[in-house]
């Protein structure tokens, strides 16, 4: 398959969180080299931060929502295949 596993996943988005973020903790780094006074790198972080996480977050659903969704959708099958089926009310 050669997909992102979830642990990998998760790092996108921390890294993409921090990237984000790195600008406003660290500003010192970022020095202003442009016309206007902003810095190139902390721009090309700032776009760069959301990428990482929409790359993490596409991963997450691959990974862990949509088997949880289709798990859901094959037990609602079931269940309307067989509407005797009571799971609450079990005696014995």
């Amino acid at each position: 398959m050669g997909g992102m596993n979830t642990a990998n996943a998760f790092a996108f988005l921390l890294l993409g969180v921090t990237l984000f973020l790195l600008p406003e903790l660290w500003p010192q780094v970022f020095a202003p080299n442009g016309l206007t006074g902003d810095s190139t790198q902390a721009l090309w972080l700032k776009c760069m931060g959301p990428v990482q996480v929409a790359v993490g977050l596409h991963a997450l659903f691959l990974n862990e929502i949509r088997p949880l969704w289709q798990l859901a959708g094959a037990w609602q099958t079931v269940m309307e295949r067989e509407p005797e089926l009571d799971l609450v009310a079990v005696t014995s």
